[in-house]
């Protein structure tokens, strides 16, 4: 069912991305962290005239980490490029933009 679903939004993509020569850009938000999902994602755009991206989120918050970990949907198992070498150079994930706000009186 997973795949079907991929498959058919990948389709969708196509066909909005070839509808209009007119600087189109489609995001395809999918799991798609190993280098076999990147591999077919690449070939199903090799024929058209786009730029193909993937963007890695990296979480610096250690209890959203630890509860992926914890409940198995932890990226890092999947990871088709270490971490060390996603960018170039490496770099520290910033800050997380979130901060506790004293609780209003």
């Amino acid at each position: 069912m997973r795949k079907q679903c991929s498959e058919a939004a990948m389709e969708d993509m196509k066909a909005y991305l070839t509808a209009e020569n007119d600087g189109r850009v489609a995001v395809y938000d999918a799991t798609n962290t190993t280098i076999e999902r990147r591999r077919w994602v690449s070939e199903q755009l090799a024929g058209l005239a786009v730029k193909v991206i993937f963007i890695e989120v990296i979480c610096a918050d250690e209890k959203v980490r630890e509860y992926h970990k914890k409940s198995g949907t932890d990226q890092q198992k999947r990871r088709a490029v270490p971490i060390h070498q996603t960018f170039s150079p490496p770099r520290q994930p910033p800050p997380s933009p979130i901060t506790p706000h004293p609780p209003a009186h």
